[in-house]
């Protein structure tokens, strides 16, 4: 009775799946093609001409700067000027009493006593090679400074007035009335904050292209929006063996660079430098996202006859949204612009019509659309 039940059963089945949709399914075909050409945007190749430029940073320094020090002992009794005023040779920064001035002219005395008989005796330490020459320069230019101080003090007695040594923008200020100030003390910070240079550090590998008169483009981190036009001054005459490097100073030529709304560069911002090297013509020209890098290798995928060649080249200066290349590309070449990242050397490609905005621009970095699974199109 059971087996009959079983056989009834397994009939059952067989009969009722098929009309349930219970039936075997064959596998889906794959309609995937490997070899299905990759939608790629493509620009061809132009002449122009590009500016060869040395890139750095640097920071702007004052052309001059000094420390006003105090040359005799004495109380501040007035300071007329301030962090930021300008001023010129030999206006009064402040003005120093001086309730003992014997005691100053004494300690000058005393001071260049000191100084004359240590010269007498140097030329014979020299002489014995006890003492390097530099030394005795040292105590001539010391000597100096002391009859200077002393002609000061005798001068001035009980009043003694601190002069600018040079024109130009107060940058700092150490004292205030009231302060008793002693010789070297320092007192004022005195630059030449209108005529400023740019020290910038090279590779030595550059020295070759650079030369007095060269232009370059200052851009100041604090004001983005600006460029300050400067020109190269000097080359230093030796290369800093430590850091491999040569110095290359540029006077600024103007720090307002043309702006009327009182911004203007300042000494110790800190900047990015362009050198105009060399203007180059007749040049290749490509977009820059053309370009990818292997390791260190520049390379593009250049359209031939429906694939893609994988061309390593030599890149040179960029011009606006366009790379200059100085070798592996040709003028007129088709150079994949997008949908290169995933091209191998030989691939087939279809070259698409890049999409145009609503107002007539194409837009080149909008995908390719992706071919059909089934036809490859």
């Amino acid at each position: 009775m059971k087996a009959a039940l079983f056989i009834f059963f397994v009939l059952w089945v067989g009969n009722i799946g098929p009309a349930c949709g219970l039936t075997e399914q064959p596998d889906e075909p794959d309609t995937h093609n490997e070899n299905a050409a990759s939608p790629v945007y493509v620009q061809a190749a132009v002449l122009g001409s590009a500016m060869d430029t040395l890139r750095s940073s640097a920071t702007v320094s004052p052309r001059k700067q000094v420390v006003v020090t105090a040359r005799l002992d004495g109380t501040v009794v007035d300071v007329p000027v301030d962090v930021g005023m300008n001023v010129t040779e030999g206006q009064t920064l402040a003005m120093l009493h001086n309730p003992n001035p014997d005691l100053a002219i004494n300690r000058a005395r005393t001071q260049i006593r000191r100084i004359e008989d240590e010269l007498r005796k140097i030329d014979e330490l020299i002489n014995q090679g006890l003492v390097p020459r530099q030394n005795k320069t040292d105590l001539q230019f010391e000597l100096k400074q002391a009859r200077i101080s002393q002609e000061e003090a005798t001068t001035a007695r009980t009043t003694l007035h601190i002069a600018a040594p040079l024109a130009g923008t107060i940058l700092g200020r150490q004292v205030e009335p009231g302060m008793w100030v002693a010789p070297g003390t320092p007192m004022f910070v005195i630059a030449t904050a209108e005529d400023l240079l740019v020290p910038v550090a090279l590779s030595e590998r550059a020295l070759s292209r650079l030369k007095i008169g060269q232009t370059a483009k200052i851009r100041a981190i604090a004001l983005p929006d600006r460029e300050f036009p400067a020109t190269l001054e000097r080359i230093h005459p030796a290369v800093d063996a430590t850091t491999g490097t040569i110095l290359a100073t540029f006077a600024v030529v103007d720090i307002t660079a043309g702006k009327t709304d009182g911004l203007k560069l300042l000494p110790g911002m800190f900047a990015d430098v362009e050198i105009e090297v060399e203007q180059l013509t007749n040049v290749v020209l490509i977009p820059r996202q053309a370009v990818l890098y292997d390791q260190n290798t520049a390379v593009v995928f250049v359209a031939e006859n429906g694939t893609a060649k994988r061309n390593s080249i030599v890149v040179g200066p960029t011009n606006g949204e366009h790379i200059a290349v100085l070798r592996g590309v040709d003028d007129g070449d088709l150079v994949v612009t997008v949908g290169q990242n995933s091209l191998q050397d030989g691939a087939r490609i279809e070259i698409k019509e890049k999409p145009v905005d609503s107002a007539g621009e194409s837009s080149p970095t909008t995908p390719p659309p992706a071919p059909d699974k089934a036809t490859g199109t």
